[in-house]
């Protein structure tokens, strides 16, 4: 459970740098007030500071758990690489294919890779997640989201 907890942790992390990376293109203050980047870059630093203590804990409780271990158990590095690709790809195709695409896209591969779904669950849960994050950023907060080659 604790490298989940640090490889949990690392790709929350990996999220709230790509928001504030994403909300400094984004007026941080108006003349009358905060503009439409205050809000996602605090949100995004909250989001990083809770993924490092969480990856620091995980981290933590591995270390102590060392020594614990059972003979042949242990994560998958490689799992582990290709999903902190998919979020550095997803992170840089976003300008490209737009938020909806690379959302579905990352979300769908995600589960598929991590869980053991069948392929209509993963595009199922991918459409959902994909169209709630859309309707809070676009919506309920309106905050802009990029526009890929498609227009959405």
């Amino acid at each position: 459970m604790a490298k989940t907890d640090l490889v949990g942790g690392s790709v929350i992390a990996l999220l709230g740098c790509f928001l504030i990376q994403q909300s400094l293109a984004l007026e941080y203050w108006l003349s009358d007030g905060p503009g439409p980047g205050f809000l996602p870059v605090w949100a995004g630093v909250l989001i990083l500071s809770g993924g490092l203590m969480q990856a620091f804990l995980g981290y933590k409780k591995a270390r102590t758990e060392k020594g614990q271990r059972q003979k042949g158990e242990s994560g998958n590095p490689l799992l582990l690489s290709i999903i902190i690709g998919l979020i550095i790809v997803s992170i840089l195709a976003m300008s490209y294919l737009g938020f909806c695409i690379s959302m579905f896209v990352l979300v769908g591969s995600l589960v598929f890779l991590t869980r053991k779904h069948t392929l209509k669950i993963c595009l199922i849960t991918a459409f959902c997640t994909t169209l709630g994050f859309y309707t809070l950023f676009k919506y309920l907060l309106s905050i802009p989201l990029p526009k890929g080659i498609i227009g959405f």
